[in-house]
């Protein structure tokens, strides 16, 4: 326990004075077993500059990186662009507990497209940001461009075609035009 009273900040510092080898880290152990590791490391020709999180304490790969230039990596102790992952399978689970959750693409921060799932109506939908849906997949897996509700296995609308009915076994394809 670290506690400070008074108007200035209270700090650990771990320093590695030897700037050729070693490591700087905080170890996590359990009954003197090294669990997790937190900290600089040059084990496997790692670089001191790197923020690296250890499964271990004394592997050279890391299960998280933070390099220095703001790369992250997870299970990559190299990552070569802003957010990568790496691995057998690596999975990203966006898990939404109220609400539609969306991937969105920005520039200069202003929204320019998303994937977006509505969880009301069980579709997911490739929107630009501003306009509206271009192309939304269906639960069930009818896809709809230009329409949010398609009728048939692909339904294809533009501009202001008035209203189309699939037909029972017809519904394959579904073209509306102006």
């Amino acid at each position: 326990q670290v506690e400070g009273n008074s108007a200035s900040s209270v700090t650990i510092a771990i320093n590695n004075l030897n700037t050729t080898a070693g490591q700087a880290a905080l170890y996590l152990q359990e009954n003197s077993v090294t669990k997790w590791a937190l900290g600089l490391s040059d084990n496997g020709g790692l670089s001191k500059a790197d923020f690296h999180i250890f499964e271990d304490g004394a592997s050279s790969s890391p299960r998280f990186t933070v390099k220095d230039g703001g790369n992250v990596g997870i299970g990559t102790a190299s990552p070569d662009y802003l957010f990568e992952m790496e691995g057998a399978s690596p999975k990203l689970s966006i898990n939404s507990t109220s609400g539609n959750p969306e991937i969105q693409f920005t520039d200069s921060g202003v929204d320019q497209f998303s994937i977006y799932y509505d969880t009301g109506s069980n579709y997911l939908a490739f929107v630009e940001g501003g306009v509206g849906s271009h192309l939304v997949i269906k639960d069930g897996g009818n896809i709809g461009a230009g329409t949010s509700t398609p009728d048939g296995t692909l339904h294809v609308h533009t501009a202001t075609a008035g209203a189309v009915t699939a037909i029972g076994s017809y519904d394959d394809l579904v073209v509306e035009n102006s």
